[in-house]
């Protein structure tokens, strides 16, 4: 019987998370990242840059969880409020299960297509997603749109081309990071961002290069499923039967010794 793709792992499945047979594990492995302090401080970090000021109201395009939308009603106060879009209504029911202040807004939407008027939104708030869009360039004129002359955007991405893995074998390791970038849409959009911000007319652009590590196999197989992926590709003819079990083995070992790094 020929095998269903639609059962392969692949970060592609947030453009449509509701339909896919890996929602309830992106939506855990969603979670798994939040803990993680790096995340934690990139997330600080992205809200401070906003400069919040009470009584703002303020848009975060693919909310996921809720996780900055819920740290901006908190800034905003009861006089502000936050909306949250996101295309995933699972993802959406999780958030509000999370979420407690009445100051936010939940709504099933697509960031491609906003419904709502120019101008209408002190800040604007964005965090990886436009690595799972078709046309970044009309997404972040979508995002500019409904900002007010003046406002702030703030936009966080993921470049993969900074990825690392240790222990590195070489052409194996090169492999497997190179299929884990396949598995987004544009996975180097984190390094086109500031030339994109001026192309699309914002003034004023602030970068802050910031990274995020795990050091463990059970943390990474809960994040990426790295197991199932090394799998994937060996059914695909990318990783031979030797290269699988050599890559295998020295993750292995190296989370024993204390020595994986992502």
């Amino acid at each position: 019987m020929k095998s269903n793709p639609s059962q392969k792992f692949s970060l592609k499945d947030f453009v449509d998370l509701d339909n896919s047979n890996n929602a309830e594990f992106l939506i855990e492995s969603m979670k798994l990242h939040a803990q993680l302090e790096p995340i934690k401080e990139i997330k600080r970090t992205a809200v401070k840059m906003l400069d919040l000021q009470l009584g703002d109201n303020v848009i975060e395009l693919g909310c996921g969880l809720g996780y900055d939308t819920r740290m901006m009603a908190e800034i905003v106060g009861m006089d502000g409020i936050v909306m949250g879009i996101d295309l995933s209504h699972k993802m959406l029911t999780e958030a509000r299960k999370l979420t407690q202040q009445t100051n936010i807004l939940y709504r099933k939407a697509d960031a491609n297509q906003l419904d709502f008027d120019d101008n209408t939104f002190s800040a604007l708030r964005a965090d990886r997603l436009l690595v799972s869009q078709q046309d970044v360039n009309h997404t972040l004129s979508e995002a500019i749109r409904v900002v007010k002359p003046g406002g702030k955007l703030c936009i966080t991405s993921l470049d993969l081309g900074s990825m690392i893995l240790s222990p590195y074998l070489g052409a194996i390791t090169d492999s497997v990071i190179k299929y884990w970038q396949e598995l987004v849409l544009n996975p180097f959009v984190g390094r086109q961002l500031p030339g994109l911000f001026k192309q699309h007319g914002l003034v004023d652009v602030e970068v802050k290069p910031q990274g995020f590590y795990v050091d463990s196999l059970e943390s990474l197989n809960k994040i990426i499923k790295l197991e199932s992926m090394l799998e994937d590709m060996n059914k695909q003819g990318l990783l031979s039967d030797s290269d699988l079990a050599e890559v295998s083995t020295a993750l292995n070992k190296a989370d024993v010794a204390g020595s994986l790094f992502w």
